[in-house]
């Protein structure tokens, strides 16, 4: 699993997210999955963010409270900024931990994760 913590707000991000997209899709299979943990306060936003919908699997991260910008489960995994994201193996365990933007549809990033994924299988 690639677990990324984003925001609509964030400007690294939004750029991101179509290099996540084509990621999920270039590795779609039941042995892999991007999970996008969006920091917002209701679906509205995330709805018209991806007006076409999206590969990604998004789950809403709602701040506690209105003077925060982070989601209560980004700010349990101790994230300070986000685009943050994990790569998690199947037992659970964290292997790999990436700060700010990342191209995940380059040919390298893909060889890593599917090393990953064969890995455990």
């Amino acid at each position: 699993m690639l677990l990324n913590f984003w925001a609509t707000w964030c400007p690294p991000c939004v750029e991101e997210v179509p290099s996540l997209e084509k990621l999920q899709q270039d590795l779609d299979s039941n042995d892999f999955i991007v999970l996008a943990m969006a920091s917002a306060f209701d679906w509205k936003d995330l709805a018209k963010f991806f007006p076409q919908g999206t590969p990604l699997t998004v789950l809403l991260d709602p701040p506690s409270n209105k003077q925060e910008t982070l989601g209560v489960i980004a700010k349990a995994f101790g994230i300070p900024r986000i685009p943050e994201t994990f790569l998690i193996d199947r037992q659970g365990k964290i292997r790999y931990y990436f700060t700010n933007t990342r191209t995940w549809n380059l040919s390298v990033a893909q060889t890593c994760i599917q090393a990953l994924i064969d890995e455990s299988n």
